[in-house]
């Protein structure tokens, strides 16, 4: 993980989160908070929580303010927040997510001081070409974009940086790998009800399809990429914490689900890695890569 690249949700641990992001601070490029947090996404200023995170000692880490669904996009809402926070100076508000053109031109107008961001609910619905000189950073999601390197080089090559998301528990396309798997009409994603978690019991080698970034995927394939985004759902801040050395500490990953990896079988994981970067094309069932594969891991120690 190269360092100034991660960026890490806030998961309402206080002062506590905050103490351990200043532990891994060379890593950290920023943290994301959404403002409606614990309010029901209701459009009404959620005055104890923000009031809350401004007490804290954030040590001047960048802050990244989530504004990342069509409903929430009420400029006049984000205006008088945004001034707010500024006002205050209590947090380094620096960054600024986002889901619309339209908002973000407004933005950009009243606040050029913002880094403005691209949500990834909406990162498909543009021209790339349409987003230059408005929005300074792209999220993309793995789950739909998970080695679309053609995406990431017309990001990069129109000055725009990349941010990526550090998913864990989603199945790579998940939508139309979830319905080839069970009789269903649709996924239920919302607020997530851990669907994929509970496919990959069924078929144990859909584990390996998740959408992981694993440090050597990351060292090895992604360089390219500029933020990842590391997601926290309000996890547990020791669920944040092993996963914050795993990817500025460790120097290998030790264990690929609930697989400790051995000499004989990190080399087959490393195989892996290469070959579902270079060749997943996101339908498990036309492909037998992770099946493979997962055979071949749980097997190796055997032989």
């Amino acid at each position: 993980m190269k360092l100034n690249s991660l960026s890490v949700g806030y998961n309402k641990c206080g002062q506590d989160f905050f103490d351990l992001l200043k532990i891994y601070r060379p890593f950290i490029y920023s943290y994301f908070f959404h403002p409606f947090h614990g309010e029901n996404f209701e459009d009404r200023y959620p005055e104890n929580f923000l009031k809350n995170l401004q007490d804290l000692n954030t040590y001047n880490i960048q802050a990244n303010i989530l504004f990342n669904f069509l409903r929430e996009d009420n400029y006049q809402t984000i205006y008088k927040i945004v001034s707010e926070l500024l006002e205050n100076q209590k947090i380094n508000l620096t960054q600024i997510t986002l889901c619309s053109l339209e908002t973000a031109e407004k933005i950009k107008k009243n606040f050029p001081q913002l880094e403005t961001h691209l949500t990834v609910h909406y990162s498909s619905i543009y021209a790339f070409k349409n987003l230059v000189g408005i929005f300074d950073v792209v999220n993309l999601s793995g789950i739909y974009d998970f080695n679309n390197f053609e995406k990431i080089q017309e990001l990069k090559s129109l000055g725009i940086k990349v941010k990526y998301i550090l998913n864990k528990g989603c199945i790579i396309n998940r939508q139309s790998n979830y319905l080839d798997f069970v009789d269903r009409e649709k996924i239920d994603c919302d607020f997530c009800h851990q669907a994929c978690l509970s496919l990959s019991k069924r078929f144990p080698w859909l584990k390996l399809a998740r959408c992981v970034y694993f440090k050597e995927m990351i060292d090895r394939y992604f360089k390219m990429i500029d933020i990842w985004k590391l997601p926290t759902r309000e996890v547990p801040l020791s669920s944040l914490q092993q996963d914050l050395h795993y990817y500025c500490i460790e120097k290998k990953t030790s264990f690929l689900e609930d697989l400790q990896l051995s000499d004989l079988s990190y080399p087959i994981f490393l195989e892996w890695l290469d070959s579902k970067v270079n060749n997943c094309k996101g339908f498990c069932k036309d492909c037998n890569i992770c099946k493979n594969f997962y055979e071949r891991l749980i097997n190796a120690d055997k032989s």
